[in-house]
């Protein structure tokens, strides 16, 4: 990872390990793979570090030009490199036959790239059939991927013209999983298609990958999709220059230096709310509260003897119903769920603290109702708890470089 002058961390030049991220076993590790193409002094790609973890994604973002789809094309050798070394899994592969190389190595690209004079079956068979496998075997594994992508098995006999942007993406998953190989390698593989659709897709990979439990190298311009995609994230600079390597929690809590901060965007710090969510954390169970048959001289009671401006009033099955405040209470009402406002939604224990925060940005008393699976309340996520879960994740962040710092002795 490299770093301005200014930040906590200066490693060696492209190193990823310097921020001593914990990851399982490496895949594939890129050693000091440099790319220069004819004609030009300046590398594309510079002395890059790069261990790849095994059965994660990794996504590599950056800005346009910085060498991302290059270095994801060096895995593969689609692009040769000009010095450096491609270990896959323990094996040097920089100079063995390159397609038989590929043939392990499953590929999806923007454009898709389906063959348009064949047809699906056909297009998802490329690399089954190249490896020799029989028909019944290659019938039987074709079948298998239309299933697992969504798709009916009489798509078998469609053309590649016949299909929404949608269904032909899916497609190039499944023929990009044909052998079942290890790794796959995603050149923007939503790019090309509307956010509805891109949103559907990333939800449905996102499942599909909780499954198969694939090594993923995954290149985007969108930090956003990085974030949502990644298990860990690789930003770049230039010459594909590590910047910061990491999981998407801690860039966001602690981006590394400007480049980075700049690069994730205004709001990195409320994106990371996506990644807790309202049961891992102590919500307030001090908020007055009271049930739907308590006197309204009682309710004023325990809202006076309390800090806030509102109380929550309960339904006979203990489910949040009505707010109440000050002036709803001095009219004296006989029945509390006949005053104040309706408490119109609440948030399920597994539901983001980014959800807690719209839910409490939209609610009328500024809190958020917790409820359990039966709507029974729970207790309330307000402002100073997601205050305090932020604070408590820039710390951590913070402390996980620091210890880091000193146990490579760098400063």
């Amino acid at each position: 990872m490299t770093s301005t002058a200014s930040s906590p961390i200066d490693p060696a030049p492209n190193q990823h390990s310097a921020t001593g991220v914990e990851k399982p076993a490496t895949m594939i590790s890129l050693q000091g793979v440099t790319k220069t193409y004819d004609g030009s002094v300046i590398p594309a790609v510079d002395s890059l570090n790069l261990d790849i973890p095994e059965g994660e994604i990794l996504v590599l973002v950056g800005p346009s030009g910085c060498g991302k789809s290059t270095t994801l094309r060096l895995i593969n050798r689609m692009i040769e490199p000009t010095s450096g070394r491609i270990i896959f899994d323990g094996e040097d592969v920089t100079s063995v036959n390159p397609d038989l190389l590929r043939r392990r190595i499953g590929y999806v690209i923007q454009q898709i790239g389906l063959f348009p004079h064949q047809t699906i079956a056909q297009n998802i068979a490329t690399v089954p059939r190249l490896l020799g496998w029989d028909k019944a075997k290659i019938n039987a594994r074709v079948t298998e991927l239309l299933d697992v992508m969504g798709l009916p098995n009489d798509f078998k006999d469609r053309y590649p013209k016949e299909l929404s942007g949608g269904q032909a993406q899916r497609v190039g998953v499944a023929r990009a999983l044909g052998s079942d190989p290890a790794v796959l390698l995603m050149d923007e593989p939503f790019g090309a298609i509307d956010p509805i659709t891109r949103d559907r897709l990333q939800n449905e990979f996102l499942r599909l990958q909780s499954e198969l439990k694939k090594t993923i190298v995954f290149v985007t311009h969108d930090i956003d999709e990085a974030i949502k995609m990644g298990d860990r994230i690789a930003i770049l600079g230039e010459q594909s220059r590590i910047a910061q390597f990491d999981t998407p929690e801690r860039i966001l809590a602690y981006p590394i230096d400007d480049f980075v901060a700049d690069f994730i965007g205004s709001g990195s710090t409320l994106k990371g709310l996506n990644f807790e969510r309202v049961r891992d954390i102590d919500i307030s169970t001090s908020f007055p509260v009271v049930s739907h048959d308590t006197s309204a001289t009682e309710a004023k009671t325990v809202l006076d003897a309390s800090p806030e401006r509102s109380l929550l009033v309960l339904d006979a099955k203990s489910h949040p119903a009505r707010w109440l405040n000050d002036k709803d209470l001095a009219a004296t009402p006989a029945d509390l769920l006949a005053a104040g406002v309706e408490v119109t939604s609440t948030l399920p224990m597994h539901a983001t603290l980014h959800d807690a925060l719209e839910e409490l940005l939209m609610s009328n008393a500024g809190q958020a109702t917790v409820v359990d699976n039966s709507g029974v309340y729970q207790g309330i996520v307000d402002i100073e708890v997601l205050a305090d879960v932020l604070k408590g994740m820039r710390a951590a962040a913070r402390r996980h470089y620091e210890v880091h710092v000193d146990s490579a002795g760098q400063s």
